[in-house]
């Protein structure tokens, strides 16, 4: 068994601690973590300006799901007290990469169907646009936050079970703690938005945020579902 992936007591579970402990894990490993980050900063530019030349490039959207993984596989292994290493990096960007672009495409379609009808719900007007407002919101609002639950157990090697299996541990981990996985959620917004506006947080927020939402799901998810030695 791999240092990184040994299992430890249990602890207490807490935002705060996990956000505590996501500052920690970045400082640890600051150099692998803003190499990552700016990988991907990269990637998320050169996707927006390949689609305001061809906007049908916007299909390409889920293979930015492929080195979001490989922040969240360190950061699983971060959460278990293991230390977070380069050969992982090359290891999650091929394991079950097919699985990862569906699970993003259909969170991608599911989210972007929300919003184009939150945006016409105005249009619709009455009855029909507030339903359309109301059940658009929800939708957009749990495909997020069920989202948060499901990239933790998809990137972490010993719950590589069925897709089956993932989706209902993560739904387990979104009933038993929604409010709180929905106030990591609002953090990522918030984190999202000041990367996109300025440079340098996009340098540290994305591993933060992925190391607070991994060390919170992985605490609730093995406290659900014992991991195999």
């Amino acid at each position: 068994m791999r240092r990184d992936e040994a299992p430890e007591e249990l602890r207490p579970i807490g935002l705060a601690r996990s956000i505590r402990t996501a500052f920690a894990a970045y400082v640890d490993e600051v150099v692998l973590f803003l190499v990552l980050n700016v990988a991907l900063v990269i990637a998320v530019a050169a996707l927006g300006g390949l689609v305001a030349v061809v906007p049908v490039a916007l299909l390409l959207a889920p293979l930015l799901a492929l080195p979001t993984a490989v922040l969240c596989r360190l950061a699983v292994a971060a959460a278990r007290g293991g230390t977070p290493r380069w050969p992982m990096v090359g290891e999650e960007l091929l394991r079950r990469a097919g699985r990862k672009l569906a699970i993003a495409a259909a969170q991608l379609v599911l989210l972007g169907l929300a919003l184009l009808n939150l945006s016409l719900a105005g249009e619709i007007g009455g009855v029909p646009g507030i339903l359309s407002l109301v059940v658009s919101g929800y939708v957009a609002i749990g495909t997020s936050v069920y989202a948060l639950a499901l990239w933790p157990v998809v990137c972490d090697p010993r719950r590589d079970a069925s897709i089956a299996q993932q989706l209902r541990l993560a739904l387990a981990v979104v009933v038993l703690r929604p409010l709180q996985l929905a106030v990591l959620g609002l953090l990522a917004v918030l984190a999202l938005v000041a990367s996109v506006q300025l440079i340098a947080p996009a340098l540290f927020l994305p591993s933060i945020v992925v190391l607070a939402v991994a060390d919170y799901v992985v605490n609730v998810a093995d406290r659900l579902r014992e991991v195999e030695p």
